[in-house]
């Protein structure tokens, strides 16, 4: 077992060669681990972060950039990892946000910079303006190659073509590889690899065409919350804001919703008959993107512990309340910008053009946070299809020798693979054998201390050292209202959810849409990172769970089994037992 101070003193050195540990020549950058968090809170596996990297390095952060018009945007190292777990380039989010007026900055911009200082991205040196003749050609040439996606009144018309297309392709992917599976005369690695690249092709087309649902969300409620706290207040504004999102179908909601039927049925044959549907058509879905981590069809214990854990808990969706809610507070923001139709004309107008701006900001709104939560349920019918070919290919390489058990391909890179597939080239083994066992010592690391293990912000291979107050009262942003008294349960990644109990106050550095089944469990949330828009708050308050966010170092200064008092709607944690 890896003791503390080994692993504190290994933290504040520079790391030598490791592919676990990217170390980049003069590297004096702001590393972030705000974006890439929620989605690989564990150690990755090579395999699983080279397939993961080569889509986010392109589709989320270089080709923003090359829009942007930033010279720099093909040689600026984007992404790397420190002991396994993967960060971003800080410099990225200052010149990605830094265009942005205060009014239409996304909440969630805070996570990305040091204390949550938003401000921090004005002293990106790109774009030098908004009205930088280059910048403004950049988005403009590149609004005009791809108009479709950019806009928000066409994007999620081409999101839907694009799902019924998805799912056209996903079934003859999956064909091919049942025929694979039953192929009596042989197949070979190069037939194999063909489908992984069609799969891969999809996953591409997907993200590409998401980046732009996710943006379209993230302005699109931002601008609504503004527009709320300037009709109706602060706090008024920011309840109808969470209230007018509510009750909207997604994927992340279904699943839950499924599991919960589930959670219902006795055992016997019709409780493994219903867990058997279930996971033909949820089984794709798994807490992480890392393909190393098996998803639920792979390990059907994930779903049986889950169900386990709904029956002891006592909270339950509240979609149907929630579409209730949804409509109420629609009516009350129109009954309150209707009250200028009493006055002058003026004023009249004002009223009208405040209705109309309102009605069909709330349509756009309406149609595009859902798309949050759906985009993981499409992307992981890809990844379990690669996940099965790169097992195949596991098997192969056994048979030739080089790997001693099928689930060592995951300790190759993508790359490495390839090269043995597609050129012959040598297979690196002895680098497989001591991967996993660097692997290994990685995850003990994070299961020891996560805070150590992947800390929020780094300087270069530095983690930056930020200073948490050991006060009782803790303050963060409102995410999810309501009041809960209940002891603490932190949770750094899935394997600990056996520890929660029904009622527990959950406190977490940030929450994926994979963890939502645990949510019927809980009696709170508190989370590190986040904002109205996070997974962690959107399904919360599907549940009318309380719920925090950005609190820095909660998962340090908050232990199990302490009682806290979790108020939602004023962002605020206090330490009572």
């Amino acid at each position: 077992m890896v003791g503390l101070e080994a692993m504190k003193t290994r933290a504040q050195r520079e790391e030598g060669a490791s592919w676990f540990t990217d170390c980049i020549p003069g590297d004096e950058y702001l590393w972030t681990s705000g974006f890439v968090s929620e989605r690989l809170s564990e150690p990755v596996s090579p395999l699983g972060w080279s397939l993961v990297r080569e889509l986010l390095e392109e589709l989320a952060f270089r080709d923003p950039l090359r829009y942007m018009g930033y010279s720099q945007a093909d040689s600026l190292p984007v992404t790397k990892l420190y002991r396994g777990h993967p960060f971003v380039n800080g410099t990225v989010f200052g010149i990605l946000y830094k265009p942005f007026p205060e009014f239409l900055l996304p909440e969630d911009a805070y996570r990305y910079f040091p204390g949550g200082d938003r401000n921090l991205r004005k002293r990106a040196s790109y774009p030098p303006s908004v009205f930088a003749p280059r910048f403004l050609f950049s988005i403009l040439r590149a609004f005009l190659r791809d108009p479709q996606s950019w806009s928000p009144w066409h994007n999620y018309r081409q999101w839907a073509r694009f799902t019924t297309e998805h799912q056209t392709q996903m079934a003859a992917i999956a064909e091919r590889i049942e025929g694979l599976r039953k192929a009596t005369s042989g197949v070979s690695m190069g037939e194999i690899w063909a489908v992984i690249k069609q799969a891969q092709a999809l996953n591409k087309g997907l993200l590409a065409l998401h980046r732009w649902s996710l943006t379209h969300a993230d302005l699109l409620y931002s601008l609504l919350r503004k527009l709320m706290a300037v009709w109706l207040g602060e706090g008024k504004g920011t309840e109808l804001s969470a209230k007018l999102v509510l009750g909207l179908p997604n994927k992340s909601l279904e699943l839950d919703r499924e599991l919960q039927k589930l959670a219902e049925v006795s055992s016997g044959e019709l409780y493994e008959a219903s867990l058997a549907a279930f996971l033909a058509h949820y089984g794709h879905r798994s807490f992480s993107l890392d393909i190393y981590r098996p998803n639920f069809s792979a390990d059907p214990t994930q779903v049986r512990e889950l169900i386990e854990g709904l029956r002891e808990g006592k909270s339950e969706l509240v979609t149907e309340d929630g579409a209730r809610k949804r409509d109420n507070a629609c009516k009350q923001v129109r009954e309150v910008l209707a009250k200028g139709s009493y006055l002058s004309p003026i004023q009249w107008l004002v009223s009208r053009m405040k209705m109309a701006l309102f009605n069909h900001l709330l349509i756009l709104v309406q149609r595009y946070m859902p798309l949050r939560e759906d985009q993981r349920f499409y992307w992981q019918k890809g990844l379990a299809a690669i996940r099965e070919l790169f097992l195949m290919i596991g098997d192969r390489l056994v048979a030739d020798g080089l790997l001693n058990d099928r689930e060592e391909v995951f300790f190759a890179a993508k790359d490495e693979i390839e090269d043995y597939v597609r050129e012959r080239k040598a297979f690196p083994t002895h680098l497989v054998q001591s991967r996993q066992r660097e692997f290994r010592q990685l995850q003990e690391e994070h299961r020891l201390a996560p805070y150590l293990a992947y800390p929020a912000f780094l300087v270069g291979n530095r983690p930056l050292k930020v200073s948490h107050g050991k006060e009782q009262l803790l303050v963060g942003r409102p995410i999810s209202p309501g009041v809960k008294i209940g002891p603490v349960r932190v949770v750094d990644d899935p394997a600990q959810f056996s520890k929660v109990r029904a009622g527990d106050i959950m406190v977490t550095k940030t929450t994926d849409p994979g963890w939502t089944p645990i949510f019927g469990k809980l009696g709170g949330l508190i989370m590190e990172t986040g904002g109205q828009l996070s997974h962690g708050a959107v399904v919360a308050r599907e549940y009318g769970l309380p719920a925090i966010a950005g609190i820095a170092g909660a998962t340090q200064r908050l232990h199990d089994g302490q009682v806290v008092l979790l108020d939602g709607s004023s962002g605020r944690a206090e330490v009572i037992g």
